[in-house]
C-alpha cells in the first residue's frame, strides 16, 4: 500500500475520494503542492483507479535539457540529429492508451507548451526529425510546486496551456498542516526500513514529540530519508531523541516555543540542553556545536544553575 493512503487528515481523506471520483474519467488533472508532498504518488494512484490499460509514464520536466525534453515527449527519426541513430518513440507515443504524468510542468518552455497544446487538441504529433503524423489518446496528469499563476502573469507559462491541461486540481497539503499524519508515517517507514534493514526498533516519546513538532520542509519525502538513515544509524533498539538529526531537534523546538510562547532565554536554554544530550554531555563537544567557547557554555550553565 502507499504511504499516501496511510493518514488520518480529513482534508487528505476528501482529497483521495475526489481523486478517485474522476480517475475513470478522461479529464486532465493538475496537482499543486510543495515538493516531496506525493504529487506523484497521487498522480499513480489516480492511474491504477482509472480502467486504463495502457502504462503509467511519469517524466520531471526540471531534469533534462530543453532538447532532450523534447525528444523524450515526442521522439525522433533516424539522423534527426547527431547521435539519433535510430528511431525512438516517445512518451506521447508510449503512453498511448494510459496516463502520461508530467512534473514540474512550470519548466516547459513556450515552444514546448505551444506543441503539447496542439497534441491536446488534435491527439498528433510529429517525432522530432519527422514528417509522418502520429495518433495518440492519453490522459495527462500534470504537477507542479510553484505558483502557476504567477508564472502565468510573469509571461514564463501560457494560459491558453494551463487553462487546457488544469482539468480538475488537486492541492495537496504540506505535512506541517496535517500533523496527525506524522505519527502514520513514522510508523510506516519504521516497518518499512525495518524489514529491509533486518532491525527492530521502538522509538521513545521523546523522539516521537520531536518528530511531531518539526516542520518538515521537505514533507514526506524528508521524513522518508531521515527514518532510513535513522533506522540504519541507530545502535541500540530504541530511538531516543539525540538519535535524530540536530536540525530536527532544533526545528521542533521553535516551532514547540511559536506554540507555546517561549521566551527566547527558555528556548536557548531547551536547546542547549538538546545538545548536551546530542553528544552525551560532552561539553567541549557541545560548545563546538554551538559556536561558543568552553568558557562561554560553562558561565551559561551556572546561569541554568547545573
Amino acid at each position: 500500500m502507499s504511504h499516501l493512503l496511510l493518514f488520518q487528515n480529513q482534508t487528505m481523506q476528501q482529497l483521495v475520494q475526489e481523486a478517485e471520483s474522476i480517475a475513470a474519467s478522461n479529464v486532465a488533472l493538475f496537482i499543486h503542492g510543495e515538493t516531496g508532498t506525493g504529487k506523484n504518488v497521487m498522480a499513480e494512484h489516480v492511474h491504477r483507479r482509472s480502467g486504463r490499460n495502457g502504462v503509467f509514464f511519469p517524466l520531471d520536466c526540471a531534469a533534462m535539457s530543453r532538447g532532450l525534453l523534447e525528444s523524450e515527449l515526442f521522439g525522433h527519426e533516424k539522423g534527426a540529429f547527431t547521435g539519433a541513430i535510430e528511431q525512438k518513440n516517445g512518451y506521447l507515443d508510449l503512453a498511448c492508451g494510459g496516463t502520461l504524468f508530467l512534473d514540474e510542468i512550470e519548466n516547459l518552455d513556450e515552444e514546448l507548451q505551444i506543441k503539447l497544446l496542439n497534441v491536446l487538441e488534435t491527439k498528433q504529433f510529429r517525432r522530432v526529425g519527422g514528417r509522418e503524423l502520429v495518433t495518440t489518446e492519453f490522459r495527462l496528469i500534470s504537477a507542479t510546486n510553484v505558483d502557476i499563476q504567477q508564472h502565468i502573469q510573469s509571461g514564463k507559462f501560457r494560459s491558453d496551456f494551463y487553462y487546457r491541461i488544469k482539468g480538475y486540481t488537486l492541492t495537496i497539503p504540506p505535512l506541517r498542516e496535517r500533523r496527525e499524519d506524522i505519527e502514520v508515517f513514522v510508523e510506516f517507514f519504521l516497518r518499512e526500513f525495518g524489514q529491509r534493514y533486518k532491525r527492530k526498533l521502538s522509538i521513545s516519546q521523546e523522539a516521537r514529540s520531536c518528530l511531531m513538532n518539526y516542520d518538515w520542509p521537505g514533507n514526506i519525502c524528508e521524513l522518508k530519508m531521515i527514518m532510513e538513515s535513522i533506522v540504519v544509524t541507530t545502535a541500540g533498539q530504541r530511538i531516543e531523541i539525540e538519535h535524530l538529526p540536530l536540525e530536527v531537534q532544533q526545528g521542533a523546538l521553535l516551532t514547540t516555543a511559536e506554540n507555546r510562547q517561549w521566551t527566547a532565554e527558555m528556548l536557548l536554554n531547551a536547546y542547549v540542553q538538546r545538545v548536551l544530550a546530542f553528544t552525551s554531555n560532552n561539553k567541549t563537544r557541545a560548545a563546538k556545536m554551538l559556536g561558543w567557547s568552553p568558557n562561554k557554555l560553562k558561565r551559561h550553565l551556572q546561569r541554568m544553575n547545573q
